[in-house]
Parts: C-alpha cells; structure tokens; sequence
C-alpha cells in the first residue's frame, strides 16, 4: 500500500512540475496576444485554414511555406504566462523566416489531445510540412530555445 501511494505521489509532483512556479520572464520582452490561436472545435479535424497554417486530421500544418513553432499553454499556467513574452518575442525575431502561434489547451483541447500534450507549457519545433522535429516541456530559457532553433532550424540564420 506504502508503495503504490509513493508512486501515486510521485506521478502527481511529475505531472505538476511544468506548471508550478519556473522562472520569470524578463520584463524588457514585449507581450503580443496576435499569436493566441482562435479557439477552435475540431471534433471531426475537418480542415480549418487561418493566417500562416491550417488543421487538418494530420494536425498544424504551416501553409507559409516556413517552419513553425507552436507553444501550448493555458492562461492559468504561470509558467507558460512567464514564456509568453519570450514567445512574442521570437515571433517578432523571426519574421518571414519562423512562423509563431499559440495554443490554448483549455479552448482547443481536440488538439492538444491530437499531439498528447500532457503537461504545459509545451513547445513544438515543427518543419514546414508540420512533422515534429522537437517538443520540450516546462518553461524554457529564451538562450534555450534559440539553441534548439539553431539546432533544429540551422539553415534560417
């Protein structure tokens, strides 16, 4: 009994650790709400088309041409609040070269289901067809991700 309520413990904090506290943002960044996602109902993934991707039973596609990075998060996640600013940011950094939007699990939960998304904040570093070339989970540095991005997305620099 002992260790089954150690395991049950032990998945819970697991499960809380991205969403619980993470660092602040700095306060220079610049916050921009053009990137949120409309709320969406994609019970049946039929295709729905909007500025820079669509969805489709496959899920985001970039239509661009650009590779895409889709933050998921919620509004009550302090952590992926924390990440918002940085995320506007990028956005801002790569214009024309990286396309930006973010998803509210809350309000778009056939999505987030449709990637498995578990915990938030995540990021997904998506090509330009939409295949996953990287997913990280919590908040992350913006150093971080500028490393992945040189990593996953070297040809744009």
């Amino acid at each position: 009994m002992k260790k089954m309520l150690y395991a049950c413990v032990a998945t819970l904090a697991i499960g809380l650790m991205a969403c619980s506290g993470g660092k602040k943002a700095a306060d220079h960044l610049v916050e921009d709400d053009s990137l949120a996602l409309e709320p969406i109902e994609v019970e049946s993934f039929e295709e729905i088309i909007a500025d820079g991707y669509k969805i489709t039973e496959k899920g985001i596609i970039p239509t661009g041409g650009r590779p895409m990075i889709v933050d998921f998060s919620a509004d009550w996640c302090q952590p992926c609040q924390d990440l918002k600013p940085i995320f506007a940011n990028l956005k801002n950094d790569f214009i024309g070269r990286i396309d930006c939007v973010i998803v509210n699990t809350d309000e778009n939960k056939d999505i987030t289901k449709k990637y498995g998304i578990k915990n938030i904040p995540t990021l997904l570093f998506l090509t330009e067809k939409g295949e996953i070339k990287k997913q990280t989970t919590g908040y992350i540095p913006r150093d971080s991700i500028n490393h992945i991005i040189d990593s996953v997305y070297n040809h744009l620099r």
